[in-house]
């Protein structure tokens, strides 16, 4: 459930100064109540550039025959593209390494003056304060607009991809129908058959 949410962060001496303090982290070895209250004392101090994409777009460009790795390729680019004209300075530009440099680069034929990342790394938040960043904004938009959505259906929407979730996308399914789950949850993993044999 939820969107595709996608963070460039810039960092430089002075703003690390202002958020050393804080709890600077792979967002997922926070909590949720840590990313929500943490996050909100980043961000007045730190320029980045957010990429939202919603479920309904999202579904629609997988029928289009783009896959998850070539739409977060997209994200990104577009978040750098953005976040370049926030700055004076050119910094740096590090990814968390979600696929190989060749394949990131093909996936953005396309994009017009894609800026190109220097550094390619997994795990890079473990690494670069910066990256750490991103990857905390994203998720607290991601939770922001998971509680949207489950206030929308008066349903707690789970996040992951748990047997729980299978039984609420199935429980939507039977009540709201199938294309109204297009509009919450990325229906081409396998949770959207599993829910469907929970159906029959």
């Amino acid at each position: 459930f939820g969107p595709l949410t996608v963070c460039a962060a810039y960092l430089n001496e002075e703003n690390l100064t202002r958020i050393k303090a804080l709890n600077i982290a792979d967002s997922k070895t926070l909590s949720d109540a840590q990313i929500r209250e943490i996050v909100p004392l980043i961000t007045p101090h730190v320029p980045y550039s957010l990429m939202v994409l919603d479920n309904a777009k999202y579904n629609s460009l997988i029928d289009k025959g783009y896959n998850l790795n070539s739409l977060k390729a997209y994200l990104h680019a577009q978040a750098h593209k953005l976040l370049l004209k926030k700055i004076p300075d050119t910094p740096i530009i590090i990814v968390d390494q979600f696929a190989s440099p060749t394949h990131y680069h093909s996936y953005l034929k396309q994009f017009k003056d894609a800026p190109k990342p220097h550094v390619f790394q997994t795990k890079a938040e473990n690494a670069f304060a910066c990256v750490a960043i991103s990857s905390m904004i994203a998720r607290y938009a991601f939770l922001k607009k998971l509680d949207e959505l489950s206030n929308s259906l008066d349903v707690l929407l789970p996040k992951g991809a748990g047997h729980d979730v299978d039984e609420v996308a199935a429980r939507l399914i039977k009540q709201l129908g199938e294309r109204k789950l297009k509009t919450i949850a990325k229906i081409h993993f396998k949770n959207t058959l599993k829910a469907k044999a929970l159906i029959k």
